[in-house]
C-alpha cells in the first residue's frame, strides 16, 4: 500500500483497553502533530478524496470499519484496504499521496486523525483527487 500501515497492540485487563495510536517508536522521522479530531461517518459517507503537498496524516478507526483507498500522485494504480475497529491499525499517509475513506457500513465510522500541518484557511495544502 502506498500508505504506512502501523500495528498497535492493545493493553487489556479487566477494566478493557487502552491503545497508543502514536509513539516516537513507531515513525520514521521526527514529528510535530499540528492537529488532531476526530471524523463521524454515516454509511455511504466519503472522506478525502485529496491529498496533501506537505502534510501527513495518521488515520485510526476507533469504531466501525471503512473502506481505505490511497494513490500516489502521478501514478495509476489505486491500492485499497478494509479497516476495521478490530484490526488495531494506524493508516499512515505521507505527502503527495492522495486518499478517500468510504463508510459501507449501517453503523456510524468513527475515526481519529492526526496531521502534521494545522488547517489555515490562508494556506491551503489540500489539493483535490477524487479516488472514489
Amino acid at each position: 500500500m502506498s500508505a504506512r500501515l502501523i500495528s498497535i497492540t492493545p493493553f487489556e485487563d479487566f477494566r478493557g483497553s487502552l491503545k497508543k495510536i502514536l509513539k516516537k517508536s513507531n515513525i520514521e522521522k521526527d514529528l510535530d502533530i499540528e492537529e488532531a479530531y476526530v471524523l463521524y461517518s454515516k454509511k455511504g459517507a466519503i472522506r478525502g478524496n485529496h491529498y496533501h503537498k506537505e502534510t501527513t496524516e495518521y488515520f485510526c478507526v476507533l469504531k466501525g470499519s471503512v473502506k481505505f483507498a490511497t494513490k500516489v500522485v502521478g501514478k495509476e494504480h489505486i491500492e485499497e484496504i478494509s479497516i476495521d475497529e478490530g484490526d488495531n491499525i494506524v493508516v499512515e499517509v505521507p505527502p503527495l499521496t492522495a486518499y478517500a475513506i468510504i463508510n459501507e457500513k449501517d453503523e456510524k465510522a468513527i475515526i481519529l486523525v492526526l496531521s502534521t500541518k494545522e488547517y489555515d484557511e490562508n494556506y491551503n495544502d489540500t489539493y483535490k483527487m477524487v479516488l472514489y
